[in-house]
């Protein structure tokens, strides 16, 4: 299943959880709570329309270490902090 019919249809195939298995530095699936299921669906399909129009990527760059980086300048940016 690719990771695009898997994020559309975990929403509606749970009932209070919601398992994410991409992006886990564990790399293990982990369970969240799933607060209001009309706006984790909105969030879920803006995030599938960005990744299509970036070739599949969220963060547009070359390489894996780019992308961290360019991640890690704009959380800074925005004030959050690894504490």
């Amino acid at each position: 299943m690719s990771i695009t019919k898997n994020w559309q249809t975990a929403p509606t195939n749970y009932a209070t959880l919601f398992k994410v298995f991409f992006g886990i530095k564990s790399g293990r699936p982990k369970e969240t709570t799933r607060l209001d299921r009309t706006r984790v669906i909105n969030a879920v399909n803006n995030t599938l329309a960005i990744a299509e129009e970036q070739n599949e990527k969220l963060i547009n760059k070359p390489t894996l270490k780019q992308a961290m980086t360019y991640w890690g300048n704009h959380c800074s940016d925005i004030g959050l902090t690894n504490r």
